[in-house]
Formats: structure tokens, C-alpha cells, sequence
């Protein structure tokens, strides 16, 4: 997922949880504890993490950690210089300052909050961004530790949550900014219902490796958090991938109406009358039959379905 030596991009929309995801990765890498897919932490068990600030609230990160119980001795902040308000990776001074750090603190992962805030020119600039991505891929080879980036996605309108699954396609700036990750990975939120909703579940995948097979991916959710803090900090709880909603088809709204009808009737009922009822519901004949068909087992005929006798019912009468 993100590999040692190598740069790893993160996107997702706003307000997804991409600095929880990272922060909650970096409390499993500092307390040993059982990485998001299963697997054990290994050697960098313990080891530091560096957290580079970009977006400058590290009175927000304080909170979540101390909420989360993390060993804040372990948690490295770098913050934006006073003096010219933001952390620009384009100035030597910078990239001297974050290697000095690397070097001095020996981090298994340094966590950069986000790309557009390291860079004084955007991210838009291919020959800014090239240098940015290849001075951060270097300090990841340099010092042989995992570099996550966290980026933001293009924006698809003014009020349309983005809920479709994210694509390489979907981040912001260059194109250069997908091409030199070696791992990206996508924090999608998914639409579960009939409405877009920003607080639907998330799926966490790669969507572009050069290291082997895409491993499956895996659900997000945040829990309330049970920690004593002023903010309600969430955890965040691994699982089963959430499944993007579909709309029921025509023929699967009928079998939903046809077991309504059978469970409201109370006793059997004629297959004329059925089709009567399903055209006043506005099935046609033709529907209702593949309802029936998709309905095997569920609803029976009481006689052959040749008799004039047969009628349907539920298999399993409805309690009374």
C-alpha cells in the first residue's frame, strides 16, 4: 500500500478523512499496533513519524492525538516557518529543513499535509511539481522511510459532493503529480442510498501501483470517539468494503410490490388478479412475470400453473 523507499500519493474529496486516515496510520506505526489490512507493523514498530503541516492546525492534530491516547513523544510536527507563513519544498531552505529533520529523527514515515500547501506556485507548474516530487522521492530513497502525500481532488461543481470511486483521473494539478507516485491511493466516499451524501461510508484502494497485484480494498468508517478530549474525535474503524448503491430495477420493484400485495391479501390470490393490480401499479403483465420468475421459492402455486384453480401465495405466510 505505501511502500519504504518510495512516494505514495493519498487523495480524496474534502472533508473525507484523508489527515484522519494518515494520523490514524501513523498512531498503528508508533504503538505497534495491526496495520489497516491485517498485517503486523514488523520493524518499523516504535519508529517516529514525522508529520509535515502544510496546512498549518497542529492544534487540530494535537487534539485528535491526545484524544487517540498516541505517544506524542514519537509524533514530529513540522510547521510553517513564522516568518513566511507556509512551507514552500520549492526553497532549498526547506528541503534542507525537512532533510535535517529525517536525518536527526529517523522516521519509518513522513506524512506531507498536503501538496498544494508546499508549493508556492500550485500545482499546476510542471517543472515546480517535478522538482517538489523528486526532492520528496529522494528523501524517501535517501532515508529509506515511506512518504505519503496527501493531495486534493479536481473539483466537479459547487454543490456536488463528489461520491463516485475515485480514478487516477480525478486528482488535481499535473498529471506529473499520478506519474511519479508509485503508489496512489483513493479514499472514495460511496453513495449507499438514493441521495449523494457526504457522510456515507468510505473505500480505501489503490488505484495505480508499480509494485505487483492491487491488493482489495477495504472499508472506513469513523466510530464516536470514546477518548476524553474537548472535539469529538472519531476512530477510524477498518471492514468490509461498502457497496455503491444501485437502483432497483423495474422487475425488482414489482417482486418487493408482488410480496406486499400477497403478505396484505391474507390468503391466495388469483394470477388475473394479480395482473390486474400490478397494471393499476403500473407493471405490465410482462414484469410482473419476471417478478414471479426472480420470486421462486418465495411465492408458490396452490394447484398446477395450467389450473383454473391455481392461485399464488407466500411459501411462508406472514405472521399475523
Amino acid at each position: 500500500w505505501i511502500p519504504r523507499g518510495m512516494l505514495s500519493l493519498l487523495g480524496a474529496a474534502p472533508g473525507a478523512g484523508k489527515s484522519l486516515l494518515a494520523l490514524d496510520l501513523a498512531r498503528r506505526l508508533i504503538h505497534d499496533l495491526q496495520l489497516p489490512d491485517g498485517e503486523p507493523v514488523g520493524i518499523d514498530a516504535g519508529r517516529p513519524v514525522l508529520y509535515v503541516d502544510g496546512e498549518a492546525v497542529p492544534q487540530i492534530l494535537n487534539e485528535r492525538a491526545a484524544s487517540w491516547g498516541m505517544d506524542r513523544d514519537r509524533l514530529y510536527l513540522m510547521l510553517p516557518d513564522e516568518r513566511c507563513g507556509m512551507i514552500d519544498f520549492g526553497a532549498d531552505a526547506e528541503q534542507a529543513r525537512l532533510t535535517r529533520k529525517c536525518h536527526d529523527l529517523q522516521p519509518c514515515l513522513v506524512v506531507v499535509d498536503s501538496l498544494g500547501a508546499v508549493s508556492a506556485r500550485g500545482e499546476n507548474n510542471v517543472e515546480d511539481v517535478r522538482d517538489i516530487l523528486s526532492f520528496l522521492g529522494a528523501v524517501a530513497r535517501e532515508f529509506d522511510l515511506a512518504l505519503l502525500l496527501i493531495h486534493h481532488l479536481r473539483k466537479k461543481g459547487k454543490y456536488v459532493p463528489h461520491t463516485d470511486l475515485i480514478s487516477v483521473d480525478d486528482f488535481r494539478g499535473s498529471s506529473h503529480i499520478v506519474a511519479i507516485a508509485r503508489s496512489v491511493l483513493a479514499l472514495s466516499v460511496i453513495q449507499a442510498g438514493p441521495q449523494p451524501d457526504r457522510n456515507g461510508p468510505r473505500r480505501l484502494e489503490v488505484v495505480k501501483t508499480n509494485l505487483g497485484r492491487y491488493p482489495p480494498p477495504l472499508g472506513v468508517r469513523f466510530d464516536p470517539s470514546t477518548g476524553s478530549g474537548k472535539g469529538k474525535v472519531p476512530r477510524v474503524r477498518y471492514a468490509e468494503p461498502p457497496r455503491p448503491y444501485r437502483a432497483p430495477s423495474q422487475a425488482e420493484e414489482c417482486s418487493a410490490w408482488l410480496v406486499e400485495l400477497l403478505e396484505q391479501a391474507r390468503e391466495p390470490l388469483q394470477p388475473k388478479e394479480i395482473v390486474a393490480a400490478a397494471s393499476d401499479a403500473g407493471f405490465t403483465k410482462g414484469v410482473l412475470y419476471r417478478a414471479r420468475r426472480n420470486l421462486e421459492g418465495i411465492v408458490v402455486d396452490t394447484e398446477s400453473k395450467f389450473s383454473p384453480k391455481n392461485r399464488w401465495k407466500l411459501a411462508k405466510p406472514a405472521a399475523p
